[in-house]
């Protein structure tokens, strides 16, 4: 269910920024003890409805970085497109689905860091070291807009790492690269 935005033409050994891989930042430099203390900010969609459909974000892909990052000493910080409650699809936290990160937040932590979450257009994306877009299919309808774009062409100027999962590569649409060509020109995108 999951998918990763990579830089397809640099080596396995060293992708470059802004899309190198979030596993290699959580797993080897944790193991390095250089993930520790690196902010980290996901962001949420806002969106509960695509069209007539009732939706949101898919809860493993926000609750699954989310303890990814913690347990590797990370400060994460979950936002959302309008701020608020992150709509989490129903679908997402049926018995198929459920996973255990979903009932460590919802047992452990009363889901307490997707409630009341800051606005992404509220933040400052230069205080961060990482930015993850968790997928769910309200991302079709808030993460494709030129505010995101803007947000992530900031942040992917200084060089910094930008990854998605699933339906999370929405957010790249109006990304752009310092030559103001599309940030995902020339790279292999994956994206459910």
């Amino acid at each position: 269910r999951s998918a990763r935005a990579t830089a397809s033409e640099h080596p396995p050994s060293r992708p470059a920024p802004p899309f190198e891989d979030m596993g290699n930042l959580c797993s080897s430099k944790a193991a390095e003890g250089e993930a520790k203390g690196a902010k980290v900010l996901i962001v949420a969609t806002s969106a509960d409805k695509m069209g007539e459909h009732t939706t949101g974000a898919w809860s493993e892909e926000i609750c699954g970085p989310y303890f990814t990052f913690l347990d590797a000493g990370m400060d994460v910080t979950i936002c959302s497109i309008a701020g608020g409650d992150v709509p989490i699809d129903a679908g997402s936290l049926s018995d198929q689905f459920k996973t255990e990160n979903d009932k460590r937040m919802i047992d452990k932590l009363a889901c307490k860091p997707l409630k009341s979450t800051p606005k992404l257009a509220d933040l400052d994306p230069m205080s961060f070291d990482a930015m993850f877009f968790a997928g769910g299919h309200g991302t079709c309808v808030d993460f494709p807009t030129d505010e995101v774009g803007a947000f992530i062409t900031k942040f992917a100027g200084a060089d910094k790492v930008v990854a998605a999962v699933c339906h999370g590569p929405m957010s790249l649409v109006n990304a752009k690269g310092a030559d103001g060509a599309p940030l995902v020109k020339g790279k292999k995108v994956a994206i459910f």
